[in-house]
């Protein structure tokens, strides 16, 4: 892997007024850090909606 390679996937979620706000951050092998893609869940009961975005999130950069 290089410095340029995605390394890990973080997510961090936020608790909006529209329901649990959820973004897939990319680590590289450099330290920098990136959004990889975010999506809004409406309510933060819904956690198999949560755990289905970041699996396909994972899968979608092959980690």
């Amino acid at each position: 892997m290089t410095d340029t390679d995605i390394q890990a996937i973080e997510f961090e979620q936020t608790d909006r007024a529209m329901g649990v706000y959820i973004e897939g951050i990319g680590v590289y092998g450099n330290g920098s850090r990136e959004v990889l893609d975010s999506t809004t869940v409406g309510s933060p009961r819904e956690f198999d909606r949560i755990r289905a975005f970041e699996s396909r999130c994972k899968r979608q950069y092959g980690l």
